[in-house]
C-alpha cells in the first residue's frame, strides 16, 4: 500500500513530465495520446504550445462525438487505410503541422483517425506518419472556413 506521501511523489512526476513535454516545443516533442482509461465519449481538448486540438473517434459513440465538434475547429483531418478494397480507420498517427517557414505549428500523436485542430488562417504543411513510417504530405491553406483533409495510405495487400 502506497503512503500518501509517495501518491503525492507519483502525481508530481506526472504533472511535471507534462509540463516538460509542453515546454519542450523547440525539441519537437510531440504530445503523445491520454491513457485509454481516461477517455470520455469526446476527448479532452489539449494545448500545443497555443494551437487547440483534440483527437479520437475510436468506436461508434467517440466518432458520434468527434463529428458533432469537428466544425469548431479549422481544419479536421482524418487518417485511413485501404486493404482489400475496402478502407480502415487508422490511429496512433504522427502528425507534424509546419508554416512555410519551417517552424513548428503541431506536433501530435492521433488516438483515434480524426485530429481537428484550430488554426488562423494560412499556409501550412502537414506531414502524417504511420506507426510503420509510412509518411504523406499535404499543403493545406486555411482561410475563414472549415477544411476537411483525408490521408488514406493503400496497405501492401490492397488492388490484389
Amino acid at each position: 500500500m502506497r503512503t500518501q506521501t509517495g501518491w503525492l511523489g507519483l502525481v508530481l512526476v506526472i504533472v511535471s513530465s507534462m509540463v516538460v513535454a509542453q515546454e519542450r516545443e523547440t525539441d519537437r516533442a510531440c504530445l503523445a495520446p491520454p491513457p485509454l482509461s481516461s477517455r470520455s465519449e469526446v476527448p479532452a481538448e489539449r494545448d500545443y504550445a497555443g494551437v487547440r486540438f483534440r483527437t479520437g473517434g475510436v468506436g461508434e459513440v467517440e466518432a458520434r462525438a468527434m463529428r458533432e465538434v469537428r466544425a469548431s475547429y479549422s481544419l479536421a483531418l482524418t487518417f485511413a487505410e485501404r486493404f482489400e478494397d475496402k478502407d480502415r480507420f487508422l490511429a496512433g498517427i504522427l502528425v507534424e503541422i509546419r508554416r512555410p517557414d519551417g517552424q513548428d505549428v503541431l506536433c501530435a500523436v492521433s488516438d483515434g483517425p480524426f485530429l481537428f485542430v484550430d488554426l488562423p488562417p494560412g499556409a501550412y504543411r502537414v506531414t502524417a506518419t504511420t506507426g510503420g513510417g509510412r509518411a504523406m504530405q499535404r499543403a493545406v491553406n486555411l482561410g475563414d472556413a472549415h477544411r476537411d483533409v483525408t490521408f488514406l495510405w493503400l496497405s501492401s495487400g490492397a488492388g490484389r
